[in-house]
């Protein structure tokens, strides 16, 4: 049985005749993280139903009886009537022969309360589970687009960043990267850059490549708590140029604003003295003043929320959904 399109597989998802399996065949990262997310949205309704109906397994040491269990789990006791469960499995290529044995019987019959999303960098196609897979469930295969695909990418990147891209700066972003992940980064951070502006031309794909002088961490980081979206985007773009780790940001955002909540809640207790929130939240003095005018920027539910979101960015992007910038950057300059 040929490949089955994504496009195929979304109508499916749509209409509820999606098959119970669906696998992945590829090292193509954007597509990868698309149909997660399709499955995501189409499975998963809710946050609550996401505790109860969403599990992620890892195949490197995967201990096969417990994902079967997972399987043949109904879903949660309070979910509608029409609710599945979502099991994603990433790494197929790292389970153990004798895991895929038992994997196979569950292929041939798969549960009806459940979706099974498999990730492989490639497979076997004469083993067995593959075989039955393929007659119960769709596969579908991804990789970087051949030269004649590329223009049928532009429609698809300015429906999900909801700006029109002009030909020739869609030309030079393809040129530079040839890659679709990097393409779409660099469509994300352009229409954040070019704000409300409906479209991105070429002079702000050539703009946004040019050198920003005195990029450092410490004043990226002052730039997003003091919202200025535009220098903090080019400043984020040329540190990860640089080599500069996301993770690291993400920890120096979450620490600054931590300060942000201390100082607020200890000025709002009346505690205004620099030398004393200085020692109270371990920073040199010098700093304090310019925390103090950021924290005004901020109520106290609008800084635990940002913490929160933090947070769940670090979560996702430690288990590889993405990066810093489409986990908090966006929807923090968008609000």
């Amino acid at each position: 049985m040929p490949a089955t399109t994504a496009q195929q597989v979304f109508r499916d998802l749509e209409k509820n005749e999606a098959r119970p399996i669906c696998l992945v065949v590829g090292e193509e990262p954007f597509q990868a993280a698309e149909i997660e997310e399709r499955f995501r949205k189409a499975v998963i309704r809710t946050e609550d139903e996401a505790q109860f109906n969403l599990e992620l397994w890892d195949g490197e040491h995967l201990d096969a009886s417990k994902l079967l269990n997972s399987l043949n789990t109904l879903p949660g006791l309070f979910a509608e009537a029409a609710s599945k469960r979502l099991v994603v499995l990433k790494q197929f290529e790292r389970v153990s022969a004798a895991a895929l044995e038992q994997l196979e019987s569950y292929c041939e019959a798969p549960s009806p309360d459940a979706f099974l999303l498999i990730f492989a960098a490639k497979v076997d196609r004469r083993r067995a589970v593959f075989k039955a897979i393929e007659a119960q469930g769709s596969w579908i295969e991804i990789c970087e687009p051949y030269e004649r695909e590329w223009p049928k990418w532009q429609p698809y990147f300015e429906r999900k960043c909801g700006k029109r891209i002009e030909l020739d700066a869609w030309e030079m972003l393809v040129a530079a990267n040839r890659s679709l992940s990097l393409v779409w980064a660099d469509i994300l951070r352009l229409s954040v850059y070019v704000g409300e502006v409906s479209a991105i031309k070429k002079a702000d794909v050539v703009a946004f490549s040019g050198s920003v002088s005195g990029v450092d961490v410490f004043s990226f980081v002052d730039d997003v708590v003091n919202r200025r979206a535009r220098v903090a985007i080019e400043k984020f773009h040329h540190l990860l140029l640089s080599g500069e780790s996301e993770i690291k940001l993400l920890a120096l955002l979450v620490r600054q604003f931590r300060h942000l909540d201390q100082v607020k809640r200890l000025t709002k207790s009346g505690v205004v003295d620099p030398q004393a929130i200085a020692s109270f939240i371990g920073v040199h003095r010098f700093g304090v003043s310019a925390l103090i005018q950021s924290a005004k920027r901020y109520s106290e539910g609008e800084l635990k929320k940002q913490t929160a979101r933090l947070s769940a960015a670090d979560y996702r992007m430690k288990l590889g959904g993405g990066g810093l910038f489409e986990n908090f950057l966006v929807g923090f300059f968008s609000r």
